[in-house]
């Protein structure tokens, strides 16, 4: 026995000396990467996540892209161990191996979003200060805040760094 290992016609004939050749006896092979596996199999989340890929077919290698384009070994990413999604989109994944037919494009979209932010207190009626804590659950988000009526953006605001004493009358806005 042998290990077929590329896409063809495989033609076999029996030989023996003194004997007539058998007929030619043939058969096609059409070997395909199987289609991949996304671990998790698209997500909504608040955080990044770490990302997983598979195929069923020995020796596959597996490109992936999240920016639109096919992936392919000139366009993507070599998968070689779980890595970190770290931006929005749909992640798409293409199998290849020598010999074999490329596996289809297989996708699942990623949907990562700043949690809502936490003000605490979250209101007060008071005669005094008032100490404020600004929490997400989203590791690493930036939390811009006002308190004038204005919206809180990057280019608006401030910049949470640590809890503040509020000593004004408003809406405290956070983003």
């Amino acid at each position: 026995s042998f290990v077929l290992g590329t896409n063809g016609t495989l033609q076999v004939k029996g030989v023996k000396n003194g004997f007539i050749d058998s007929q030619t006896v043939s058969n096609n092979f059409n070997l395909t990467v199987a289609n991949p596996v996304i671990s998790p199999a698209g997500a909504i989340t608040n955080n990044t996540l770490n990302v997983t890929l598979t195929s069923l077919t020995a020796g596959a290698r597996l490109y992936w892209t999240i920016d639109g384009t096919v992936p392919s070994p000139t366009e993507g990413i070599l998968y070689t161990n779980t890595f970190v999604l770290r931006t929005n989109g749909t992640l798409q994944v293409k199998g290849f191996k020598n010999g074999f037919v490329d596996s289809q494009t297989i996708s699942n979209n990623f949907n990562l979003a700043v949690a809502d932010p936490v003000i605490s207190p979250a209101g007060a009626t008071t005669n005094n200060t008032v100490n404020v804590t600004l929490t997400s659950l989203t590791a690493g988000a930036r939390l811009y805040w006002t308190i004038d009526g204005t919206v809180p953006a990057p280019t608006n605001g401030f910049l949470y760094t640590s809890s503040f004493v509020l000593g004004t009358n408003g809406t405290l806005q956070v983003k």
